[in-house]
């Protein structure tokens, strides 16, 4: 008897060390962003701390994870956010700095099991426990958007971009086309339409700011089997036009059916972009003072985040000039990164691409560079055939800025009349408006996606 009461109090004991309570129920309730989390083992109440499976938690959070068996530890990325624990250790690590955890990973019925609330909060998420229901409640900064999940191609109506502010609008209703569409630039006067190679016909008179519309017949003697719709402009003071939209938009005939031409690559574009990622993992706090302070120039009177990341669209088109010494070979001297663009005032796409991300990361809004094959300069043809359309290696670099839950893609390359060329400096400024927030649909005509960073 004494030898059994020992032992009961040496146990008792042992027990009081770890102070530890465990509490497995299939009645803890997990809703992130008012969507209810279906977990293949239940969550666990440990000392107070919910603890769920690692990997679901992660994916719900925008997070690729992985596991490593050689010493039991999670990493997670997003985006530029780092995350890594260990099974049985109480500090996690979010990029360079350690956070203490009162409850440590552990591995239960072969399933990793975290910390809920260390892990949201890492994602900068609010967390509040509803004990009358047992319910996790989780709100993120930016909840899941399936705008692109839902962007279907519809070969009847294709619109240029996400935005009100430079956009035209093509559809086909009983064999007829129909633009409407807006201009921001003060120096166009006249619109024209030609297919294929055709003259111009119906020259609409535009102002800027206001819609504009454009009909025109489509018989079978103008339309062949696959025919390119061309948008001309012409600038005050000139007598020419210029092209708008040429070699992208293809219409189709079918019998006397008439219809868009899809994309070569929206399939593969439309799969880029409808996984989620989420964007707090792309927002960016070493950003170069200097950088900063010019940021905050360009956005002093912005109205609001669209409007500053416009700004910043056209500082960067206005201000910045293509190295065609660089690109043919006739110079060596080159910057990529924000700083040096910034200073020497040229580059090449690349380094648009990083100056734009770092001004609009220093006004603390997320931005990601998308590295992809473009139909350029250093395309044979401006429009996709089946070869150039599976090329894997990129050739030209963009951003995508998160504003109003969506991704806005910015080319400020492309939107730039800018030269650095013969060791001159040729000034353009801004051709137009037509690749800042354009839609995923139009933006696949001549631009495949294929990583981000």
């Amino acid at each position: 008897m004494k030898r059994f009461f020992s032992l009961f109090v040496s146990l008792i004991l042992i027990l009081s060390c770890f102070n530890c309570t465990v509490i497995a129920s299939d009645n803890v309730k997990v809703i992130l962003d008012e969507e209810l989390i279906e977990f293949d083992v239940p969550a666990q109440i440990i000392n107070g701390r919910t603890m769920v499976p690692m990997r679901k938690i992660f994916e719900y959070l925008g997070a690729d994870v992985k596991w490593y068996d050689y010493n039991r530890s999670i990493s997670a990325t997003c985006g530029y956010m780092y995350i890594w624990m260990q099974i049985d250790n109480k500090e996690m690590q979010i990029d360079d700095k350690i956070i203490h955890l009162d409850v440590a990973p552990i591995i239960d019925n072969g399933r990793t099991l975290v910390p809920l609330r260390a892990v949201a909060e890492a994602f900068s998420a609010n967390v509040d426990w509803i004990g009358e229901t047992q319910t996790v409640e989780i709100t993120t900064k930016y909840p899941k958007n399936d705008y692109i999940s839902n962007n279907e191609f519809n070969n009847k109506h294709i619109r240029t971009s996400y935005g009100n502010y430079e956009y035209f609008d093509f559809s086909i209703i009983n064999n007829r086309l129909i633009i409407t569409g807006c201009t921001s630039d003060n120096r166009i006067k006249n619109i024209a339409i030609s297919f294929n190679d055709g003259s111009l016909e119906k020259i609409t008179r535009v102002k800027t700011g206001s819609e504009f519309i454009i009909n025109v017949d489509l018989p079978a003697e103008r339309i062949s089997n696959e025919s390119l719709i061309n948008i001309w402009a012409q600038k005050n003071g000139d007598e020419m036009f210029w092209s708008y939209i040429n070699k992208i938009l293809y219409i189709q005939k079918n019998g006397n059916d008439y219809s868009f031409q899809k994309p070569l690559v929206w399939d593969n574009n439309k799969d880029f972009m409808s996984k989620w990622i989420n964007p707090i993992g792309y927002m960016k706090t070493d950003v170069d003072n200097e950088i900063i302070n010019l940021s905050n120039e360009i956005c002093k009177n912005a109205l609001n985040d669209y409007d500053k990341i416009l700004k910043i669209h056209d500082w960067v088109a206005e201000n910045i000039y293509y190295n065609f010494d660089y690109y043919y070979d006739k110079s060596a001297d080159i910057s990529y990164d924000a700083l040096g663009v910034y200073q020497s005032k040229r580059s090449v796409c690349e380094g648009y691409a990083n100056l734009t991300q770092a001004l609009i990361h220093a006004q603390n809004i997320p931005c990601r560079k998308i590295s992809g094959y473009s139909l350029g300069l250093g395309s044979a043809n401006k429009y996709w055939t089946n070869e150039t359309a599976a090329i894997d290696n990129s050739n030209h670099a963009w951003i995508q800025a998160y504003v109003n839950n969506r991704w806005v893609n910015i080319d400020t390359t492309w939107n730039s009349g800018n030269k650095y060329q013969n060791g001159q400096f040729l000034y353009e400024g801004i051709e137009n408006h037509f690749y800042f927030d354009i839609s995923d649909i139009f933006f696949s005509y001549n631009h495949k996606y294929l990583t981000q960073k």
